[in-house]
C-alpha cells in the first residue's frame, strides 16, 4: 500500500461523483467539517494525506458525500508509521511567502535561515475585533508550537499593513511570553518583534503563547484578515469581529497557494453575533485568511 494508492481512488471517486471540489468542501462544511480547497487538492494528487483525528472524521463523512462504501477510502492511507520516507515538514522560502517586504526581513533574520525554524507551529488562532468605522482595534493571537530542537526560547512575529490603513500596533504580550526585541521599518509599514517564552523548550516540548495586537484609533477601514503559513499546520482559525456599526455586505473564505498559482474563494456567512468564522484542518502553506466587502 502506498499514498498514491488512495489518491487515486479518491481522485477516481471524485471524477465518478461529479462534483467540484470547491462544492464537496461546501457539502462538508454543511456537515460541521471545514477543509481548504487546497487541502482537498493535496489529497487528490498525493501531496499530503489525512491523519489528524479531526481530518479522518472529514474523510468519513467524504466517502457518503461520494457514495463510496465505508472505510474504502480510509483503507488505502498508509499507516504513520509505515511511512518512513515522508520527507518533513517544508518550510516556504522567506522571499516567496513575503516577496514585498523580502528587504526588512532579511535585516532581522540570518541569511540562510528561516523565521521559524527550530519550531513547528501546530495550531494558531487569530481573532480581529473591528471598531464602529470599520477599522482594525485590535488582533488577539493563540499560538501552538512544538520545538523541533533544544534550548528554543523565542518565536518571531511580523506585522504588515500592506493597504496602509492604520499605523503600526503596540504589541503586547497576554500569556507564555514575553515581549523581546522590536524591529519597525516605518517606511515598510513593517514590524517585527520577538516573543520570548516563559522557559526554553527542549526538542519535543510544547507550549502556548497568546499576544495581541492594540491598533491606534483613527485607522481606516480594513478589508481582509489574513495569516500567511510558512508551513502546513494542524489547525487555524479565524474570527473576525463586526462592530454592530459597521457590519459587511458579504464575507468570504480566501485561499492563496504559497506559490501564488492559483486563488480560491467561498462564501462565508456572518453569524448572529456580527462574526465571520472560518476553522480549517491541515491547511497547507500560504495564504488564508477572511476577506469582506462594505455596503
Amino acid at each position: 500500500m502506498n499514498e498514491s494508492e488512495f489518491s487515486a481512488a479518491l481522485q477516481q471517486a471524485v471524477l465518478a461523483r461529479g462534483l467540484t471540489l470547491d462544492r464537496i468542501v461546501h457539502r462538508l462544511r454543511e456537515r460541521g467539517f471545514t477543509l481548504s480547497t487546497a487541502t482537498l487538492s493535496y489529497w487528490t494528487t498525493g501531496r499530503s494525506q489525512p491523519e489528524r483525528q479531526e481530518s479522518l472524521a472529514a474523510l468519513d463523512v467524504l466517502e457518503t458525500i461520494l457514495d463510496l462504501e465505508p472505510g474504502s477510502l480510509r483503507g488505502k492511507l498508509v499507516p504513520r508509521a509505515r511511512k518512513s520516507r515522508r520527507k518533513p515538514d517544508r518550510l516556504v522560502p522567506l522571499e516567496l511567502l513575503w516577496r514585498e517586504i523580502s528587504g526588512p526581513i532579511g535585516r532581522v533574520v540570518d541569511p540562510g535561515e528561516h523565521y521559524v525554524r527550530a519550531r513547528k507551529v501546530l495550531s494558531m488562532h487569530d481573532r480581529y475585533t473591528l471598531d464602529a468605522n470599520g477599522a482594525l482595534a485590535h488582533v488577539r493571537t493563540t499560538t501552538v508550537l512544538e520545538a523541533d530542537e533544544d534550548d528554543v526560547d523565542h518565536m518571531l512575529i511580523i506585522c504588515h499593513d500592506e493597504d496602509v490603513v492604520h499605523d503600526l500596533p503596540q504589541v503586547r504580550p497576554v500569556s507564555g511570553a514575553y515581549l523581546g526585541r522590536v524591529d519597525r521599518f516605518d517606511s515598510d509599514h513593517v514590524q517585527m518583534a520577538e516573543l520570548v517564552f516563559d522557559q526554553p523548550l527542549q526538542r519535543g516540548e510544547r507550549t502556548m503563547v497568546e499576544h495581541e495586537l492594540i491598533f491606534p484609533a483613527g485607522g481606516r477601514r480594513v478589508w481582509r484578515g489574513e495569516r500567511r503559513l510558512p508551513m502546513a499546520i494542524r489547525q487555524h482559525v479565524v474570527e473576525v469581529v463586526f462592530d454592530p456599526a459597521a457590519l459587511p455586505a458579504a464575507a468570504q473564505h480566501v485561499t492563496v497557494p504559497a506559490d501564488g498559482t492559483g486563488r480560491t474563494v467561498q462564501p462565508l456567512a456572518v453569524d448572529p453575533a456580527n462574526t465571520a468564522r472560518l476553522v480549517l484542518l491541515d491547511p497547507p502553506a500560504g495564504i488564508h485568511g477572511i476577506h469582506w466587502t462594505w455596503p
